[in-house]
């Protein structure tokens, strides 16, 4: 008979425990490669499930039948949110109030960071980014000039790219290691393509070594006078491994999952029990359960299926989902589902001023990487030296909650018809609202006014000639009265 049992195993020496925060590259990675299988849902590890004390089932002669795995979907849902919240649809790149260059520098300098987003598909590429920046902890962004002497943004896992800062948080050298994969075969070829080759970039203030393969090191001068990489930290907690949207309660749903693949298997065995016989010789592989089998049992004999009680498994359920929803009391992201429905109206309102005031700084820092690294580009693109006068963008990413539209339109125009907005900046502002298209507002506002002009000159001719028609028969009437014989 199989036997159903919690298995405690022996902590094996050395093996990492969750207390212990991943310090080297190595285990950093490690933990890297961790937080995406939790996104995705991948079976616990061997490591994992002893570590996390999950359940498992094995017969009696110790062979593993079942396993907890994956079930909750909190850490992905929060994941999702946060990163939604993040990369909104109204992400525009701008410039800052507060910058003194001459207007036609400004001017300048925006078209080009417009083409840096445009060739770099930012907008088409920021979910993506900020997903993968939310499981992992951090996302890196490098500016480079391609060989058509463009400026464009290239992102990077933090698995293949590693950075030191300065005291300041300035990177002072970066470290880039990836496998550059063949082109495809042509079509019709039967070739197969060998495998990829390994590219390492080390990129200093001064300089940037290139090695491909086993060719000899390259050096190429770097005139920027910076390292082109930024960092977008989910949240910095002073440890070179960053957290992530995950940490903190993955403990406790590993707990759910194992108290639900606990019920599952016990529900399992009920409906596969064992025949159990007394004084009856049943011969090997005899299959009694096969639709039309019947036994011949001797005078006293018993024959009969032995099934498990199911009698613990509601109060095993309920601590589950016990623990499940107080879980989720606790994670500002559940503002949006179920678990908040049932709450009052002021304590959704503090749970809304909860998730803004988490998600605000995690995406300052992303609008902030995005936008230096623009003016970073920038720089390479004009072949110039980076200097503070090129820090001049800044990311808007509208606000983190949906908002009424229809009432946020109308206090724009009322604060643009008071004189509190400029034209300007309610076209920026309804832009982000997507009610208006998306594009320069400078020469939207332009075109609006040249349109207002072109209206206003066709009205004035209208006019004029109403007025001339006006006249036309007073003259005739004049000419027809007599004259005067005096």
């Amino acid at each position: 008979m199989v036997g159903l049992r919690q298995v405690e195993r022996e902590r094996v020496g050395g093996r990492r425990s969750l207390s212990v925060w991943p310090e080297s590259p190595e285990a950093i990675h490690a933990e890297y490669d961790r937080r995406e299988r939790v996104y995705l849902g991948l079976e616990y590890t061997d490591a994992e499930r002893t570590s996390l004390n999950l359940f498992e089932a094995r017969d009696t002669e110790d062979r593993l039948i079942a396993a907890t795995r994956r079930i909750m979907r909190d850490i992905g849902f929060t994941v999702e949110v946060d990163a939604a919240a993040v990369a909104t649809t109204r992400c525009t790149l701008r410039v800052r109030s507060d910058v003194s260059q001459s207007p036609n520098t400004l001017e300048a300098y925006r078209v080009i960071g417009d083409g840096i987003w445009r060739r770099s598909r930012v907008q088409e590429e920021l979910a993506s980014w900020a997903l993968r920046g939310c499981y992992l902890g951090r996302w890196l962004f490098e500016a480079q000039r391609g060989e058509d002497g463009l400026g464009y943004i290239v992102p990077h896992d933090p698995r293949s790219m590693r950075v030191w800062r300065d005291g300041f948080g300035r990177v002072t050298r970066a470290l880039s290691v990836y496998t550059e994969q063949p082109p495809p075969p042509a079509l019709g070829s039967a070739a197969v393509p060998a495998g990829g080759t390994t590219v390492s970039r080390e990129i200093t203030l001064t300089e940037q070594r290139t090695q491909v393969g086993t060719a000899p090191v390259t050096v190429d001068p770097i005139a920027l006078g910076v390292v082109p990489v930024t960092v977008w930290t989910y949240r910095d907690v002073g440890k070179e491994l960053p957290l992530w949207a995950g940490h903190g309660f993955e403990a406790c749903l590993a707990s759910v999952d194992s108290a639900f693949t606990q019920i599952q298997t016990v529900g399992t065995r009920q409906s596969n029990p064992v025949l159990v016989s007394t004084g009856v010789g049943l011969a090997d592989g005899a299959d009694l359960s096969a639709m039309g089998r019947s036994v011949a049992i001797p005078t006293g004999a018993t024959l009969e299926w032995l099934e498990p009680e199911l009698r613990g498994i509601d109060s095993l359920i309920a601590s589950a989902n016990a623990q499940s929803d107080r879980l989720r009391q606790t994670i500002f992201e559940f503002l949006f589902t179920e678990a908040g429905s049932g709450a009052s109206g002021l304590a959704l309102s503090h749970r809304a001023a909860g998730f803004v005031g988490k998600i605000e700084p995690i995406r300052e820092a992303l609008y902030r990487a995005l936008a230096l690294v623009t003016s970073y580009a920038v720089a390479a693109e004009l072949n110039q030296t980076w200097t503070e006068e090129h820090d001049i963008f800044t990311v808007d990413g509208g606000e983190a909650l949906p908002l009424d539209v229809e009432a946020m339109a109308a206090l724009y125009m009322t604060l643009y018809g008071a004189g509190h907005l400029s034209h300007v900046d309610t076209v920026s502002s309804l832009q982000a609202l997507g009610l208006v298209p998306a594009g320069d507002p400078v020469a939207y506002v332009a075109e609006l006014d040249a349109m207002k002009a072109a209206e206003q000159a066709r009205e004035a001719d209208a006019m004029d000639a109403e007025s001339a028609d006006a006249d036309e028969p007073e003259a005739a009437e004049d000419e027809s009265e007599p004259s005067d014989p005096e």
